[in-house]
């Protein structure tokens, strides 16, 4: 299977298989779900993370984009300062105070149980769009070195 880094062409797909693979998620899902109202595209937000990895060729692909993995090298950040303000931005303007509150609490708690004293390459994000689900995509992204 070929997992390769996310190309220029490809970060449009990357971004809509991980919102599409993070639409009902019970994590992410407390801040980002739609309880009332219209539902926001949430492109520009996942997208923050697919650029963040690219700045380190550590956003991967697979299947046409259908499979996606967001890594974060030792010692890197998963998000560039600019990208955080513009997340930060996104979720102000976007969400409710109580849903953007939330989102941000869900990151501190993501910081908090990261480990920050021994170097590692984080996995931050690991999606598959529901048509490839079940067909060892994920695996193979775990796999390669």
């Amino acid at each position: 299977m070929d997992v390769h880094p996310v190309s220029a062409d490809e970060v449009d797909a990357a971004t809509d298989t991980i919102a599409r693979a993070f639409r009902d998620d019970p994590v992410w899902g407390v801040a980002l779900a739609v309880v009332d109202g219209p539902e926001i595209d949430l492109g520009p937000f996942w997208g923050r993370y697919v650029e963040g990895a690219r700045r380190y060729d550590t956003a991967f692909a697979s299947a046409g984009a259908g499979t996606v993995s967001v890594w974060t090298p030792p010692g890197g950040t998963e998000l560039s300062e600019d990208h955080e303000v513009e997340l930060r931005d996104f979720a102000e303007r976007s969400f409710p105070r109580a849903q953007a509150t939330a989102l941000f609490e869900l990151w501190d708690r993501f910081d908090d149980h990261h480990p920050h004293d021994e170097p590692h390459a984080y996995l931050g994000l690991l999606a598959t769009r529901p048509s490839h689900a079940g067909q060892g995509h994920g695996q193979a992204h775990l796999a390669t070195d």
